[in-house]
C-alpha cells in the first residue's frame, strides 16, 4: 500500500517557487522539512515516483526528490531555517515509477502488495473515543461511533418491538409512575436489583439473542470489562427522562465500570458533582437549594449520546457524581438505552 503526500513543500535557493510535493489524502499529521544541512539522505522524507514533469532524485534511487537534493545539476540547498508544511496521509492505488513500472510500497514484498492490490481486506479504522478526566479517579468514555447507522437501526427496531417493556409504580414522596419504560436482564442466581421500593423480574439473555450479540460487542470494545447484568430504558418521547442519581448500590461495588449504549432519538446525558456532606447538611427546601447554588456552584459535565453511541462511567464516578438525562420538548422520537454492569457475588 502507498502512502501519498499532500500538502505544499518548497525548496530554496534557484528552486524557490518549486512544488515538490502534490497528492492528496485522508491523514493529517505535521511534519518538517529540513534543507540540506541536516541530513544526509532520503530517508527522513522517503522517495516518491516522479510526476512527468518533475526531475530524479540526486540520491540514485531514482524517485521524485526528496527536499536535500533535486537532482545532480542542482545546486545544493542553502542553510535555512526548517520550513514546516502540512501533509496528509493516505493510502494510495498504484503510482507509475520513472521506469513506467509500478511499485505501491518499496518496503513491501511484491507477493505482498500483491495481496494488497489484488483483495487484501482492509483493517476498519477503531472507534474514536474521548476520555474526560473528572478527578479524583473518576473517568468518562465517550465513543459516538460504537455501531454503525444501519446494525443500530436493526437493533433498534428489535429491541423496541421484542423486548417486553414496562413502566412501573416507584415510591419516591409516594407512589408515581416511573417516567420511562423499562425490562431488566441478568445470569441466573445474581442477588435481586431493587431500586425506590421496586424489584424489576430478571429476564434470562437467551430470551433476547440480539442482546448477547450487543453484549459481546460492548465487551470486545472494553477489554477486561465483565458485564452479567442490563437495564433497559425506553423513553417514548422528551416528556420522559431520568431524574439525577447515582447507580451506588452495594451489589455493584465501590468502582462499578457502567456501559451505556443509545438507539434512536438523540438526547442530552448530564452529569453534576454530590454536594459535600456539609452542603448537603446546608438544609433541604428551594431556598437552600438556592442558597447552595450561589455559594458553589455544581461542576457539571454534558454528554450528547447519539444513535449507536456508548458512555462508559468509571473508577469513583458513582461515588462522587450523579448523572441524568433531562426531559426535551424537542426529542419527539423514541431513544433506547442499555446500560451494562456487573453485580458482584
Amino acid at each position: 500500500m502507498c502512502l501519498g503526500l499532500s500538502g505544499l513543500a518548497q525548496v530554496g535557493g534557484p528552486q524557490v517557487g518549486k512544488t515538490i510535493l502534490r497528492y492528496t489524502s485522508s491523514y493529517t499529521v505535521y511534519v518538517k522539512l529540513w534543507p540540506a544541512s541536516f541530513h544526509q539522505s532520503c530517508a527522513l522524507v522517503p522517495c516518491l515516483p516522479p510526476p512527468q514533469s518533475s526531475a530524479l532524485c540526486g540520491c540514485g534511487c531514482g524517485r521524485f526528490p526528496s527536499p536535500h537534493r533535486l537532482g545532480a545539476s542542482t545546486p545544493p540547498f542553502t542553510a535555512a531555517p526548517p520550513m514546516a508544511s502540512r501533509l496528509r496521509l493516505f493510502a494510495a492505488g498504484p503510482t507509475p515509477g520513472a521506469d513506467g513500472n509500478s511499485d505501491p510500497n518499496p518496503g513491501i514484498s511484491g507477493k505482498a502488495a500483491a495481496g494488497e492490490r489484488e483483495g487484501g481486506a482492509k483493517r476498519p479504522e477503531p472507534p474514536r473515543r474521548e476520555v474526560t478526566d473528572l478527578g479524583g479517579g473518576s473517568e468518562v468514555v465517550h465513543v459516538q461511533r460504537f455501531v454503525d447507522r444501519e446494525k443500530a437501526w436493526e437493533w433498534f427496531d428489535y429491541l423496541d418491538k421484542t423486548i417486553p417493556w414496562n413502566r412501573p409504580e416507584l415510591r419516591v414522596f409516594g407512589r408515581t409512575a416511573q417516567p420511562r419504560d423499562v425490562c431488566y436482564v441478568a445470569d441466573e442466581g445474581l442477588p435481586d436489583l431493587k431500586y425506590s421500593g421496586h424489584q424489576p423480574h430478571a429476564h434470562s439473555w437467551d430470551e433476547f439473542p440480539v442482546l448477547k450479540d450487543i453484549l459481546k460487542a460492548v465487551h470486545e470494545a472494553l477489554p477486561g470489562s465483565c458485564f452479567n447484568s442490563l437495564l433497559l430504558n425506553r423513553y417514548k418521547t422528551g416528556a420522559d427522562y431520568v431524574s439525577w442519581h447515582a447507580d451506588d448500590e452495594p451489589l455493584y461495588g465501590p468502582t462499578p465500570e457502567i456501559a451505556s449504549v443509545s438507539f434512536g432519538c438523540e438526547r442530552d446525558f448530564v452529569l453534576r458533582k454530590k454536594p459535600t456532606k456539609s452542603q448537603a447538611a446546608s438544609g433541604s427546601g428551594e431556598a437552600a437549594r438556592k442558597r447552595l447554588k450561589l455559594a458553589a456552584p455544581q461542576q457539571q459535565h454534558s454528554f450528547f449520546l447519539k444513535h449507536g453511541s456508548l458512555l462508559v462511567m468509571r473508577g469513583y464516578t458513582q461515588r462522587d457524581w450523579q448523572h441524568s438525562v433531562p426531559k426535551r420538548a424537542k426529542a419527539s422520537s423514541p431513544r433506547i438505552n442499555l446500560t451494562f454492569r456487573h453485580v458482584l457475588t
